[in-house]
């Protein structure tokens, strides 16, 4: 059960946030940004039930896991939360795109469970992140292929999938001045000026450029931008593989779009 709201101060600048994933790509990048900006962040891996926060960010998660009945993926994908819920707290949760095919893998089953999580906490709003990239990344086919020496053989599944890429400033910069701020109104049907969440402040929300490219042509634009030359061979998608995934209601304002990205991180 949802305790009661803790008050969220929204004229004040600075607030206390807890982080859970900190050291993950998207939660080191924003964890950074936070404490630049001034804000009071905690990230020691324990969510301390005593201890009151402005906003609690969830970017914690097992990827890349196919059996359903991990004990890894159980823990930090379902158990945690359905902890960090029971929290009264401004919820941030870092959800993916896969939640859109979620019988494509058990990792895209478990993010469509936070989704279900977040649409039943009155003050919490999911962010659909898509394929995202940038400096710090250990994973992805963006930091793959830069890990790949020219004239690589090397063999791609699927050349005609179709993703939004989207990169980790976008993100951090939509989480911190989009995600974070809990406006507040009164309560239409009583006079103790009840804290309410516009509805466009909640809810399942898309994070990328809605500008789809396909495997093909993210590699063409690679070995343009870095000069490398790959001898490409093909294999089928797999069979669970979503054609296309592209951002629908992302509220990203003028985004950067691949070509630009891959020239800031390949070219520095």
């Amino acid at each position: 059960m949802i305790r009661p709201f803790h008050v969220y101060k929204i004229n004040e600048k600075i607030m206390k946030i807890f982080v859970l994933g900190h050291r993950g790509f998207i939660g080191s990048h924003l964890v950074r940004r936070l404490l630049a900006i001034g804000h009071t962040v905690k990230t020691d891996g324990i969510l301390h039930w005593g201890e009151t926060f402005d906003v609690v960010v969830n970017a914690a998660a097992k990827t890349h896991l196919n059996n359903i009945f991990d004990p890894d993926l159980i823990e930090a994908n379902y158990i945690l939360p359905a902890k960090v819920y029971q929290r009264s707290e401004r919820i941030i949760t870092l959800s993916s795109c896969s939640a859109r095919h979620p019988e494509s893998s058990p990792y895209a089953m478990s993010k469509k469970w936070a989704e279900h999580l977040s649409l039943q906490h009155p003050n919490s709003i999911a962010l659909r992140i898509f394929n995202v990239y940038g400096a710090g990344a250990s994973r992805g086919i963006v930091w793959w292929l830069l890990q790949q020496p020219d004239g690589a053989k090397i063999t791609v599944r699927g050349l005609d999938l179709i993703r939004d890429y989207v990169t980790v400033e976008n993100v951090v910069d939509f989480i911190i001045k989009d995600a974070l701020p809990a406006k507040r109104k009164v309560h239409p049907f009583n006079n103790k000026n009840l804290p309410l969440v516009p509805s466009s402040n909640c809810g399942i929300v898309d994070v990328g450029t809605k500008v789809g490219t396909s495997t093909m042509d993210l590699i063409n634009l690679f070995q343009k931008i870095s000069g490398k030359i790959f001898d490409i061979s093909v294999v089928e998608a797999d069979k669970n593989d979503p054609v296309e995934m592209v951002a629908w209601n992302s509220r990203i304002e003028n985004p950067v779009l691949l070509e630009e990205g891959l020239k800031k991180l390949i070219n520095g």
